[in-house]
């Protein structure tokens, strides 16, 4: 990884802690409330997923928001929809492997898990289906 790429994984890393400081909140909340496990995840995820869009689009990876805004929200929005499933079933095969009883914990401690997994996913398309340029799709001639 080059310096430059660093230099983009660690802003991307900055925005997606607080993106997961702001959906454990709001999954708490919403868990508090007294919806279920699945809809508090998925509320709390579109939250956070739109913005991580903007600090993505404005700050991480603003020398590639060439394209459309509209065009690529809603890419980063497919790439985010393909996290959320998996992110659910993260949380689902660890709500039936871990035997921890008190439920918030269980509940907290399986999201931070699930978010640590979706993390590559969500940097690597983003990085390279989202906010690609063309020099993206070249191959490097040795």
């Amino acid at each position: 990884m080059d310096n430059k790429e660093a230099k983009r994984f660690a802003k991307f890393s900055v925005v997606g802690i607080t993106n997961t400081i702001i959906d454990l909140a709001l999954f708490n909340v919403l868990l508090w409330l007294g919806f279920n496990i699945y809809a508090a995840t998925s509320m709390a995820f579109v939250v956070a997923v739109t913005n991580s869009y903007f600090f993505n689009r404005h700050w991480t990876f603003s020398d590639r928001k060439s394209k459309n805004a509209t065009k690529q929200y809603f890419q980063f929005i497919s790439v985010a929809a393909v996290g959320l499933a998996l992110n659910n079933f993260i949380v689902w095969l660890c709500l039936h492997l871990f035997h921890i009883t008190n439920p918030f914990i269980k509940a907290n401690l399986i999201r931070i898990a699930a978010i640590g997994v979706i993390v590559f996913w969500n940097y690597g398309a983003s990085r390279f289906l989202v906010f690609k340029n063309k020099e993206d799709l070249e191959i490097p001639v040795a």
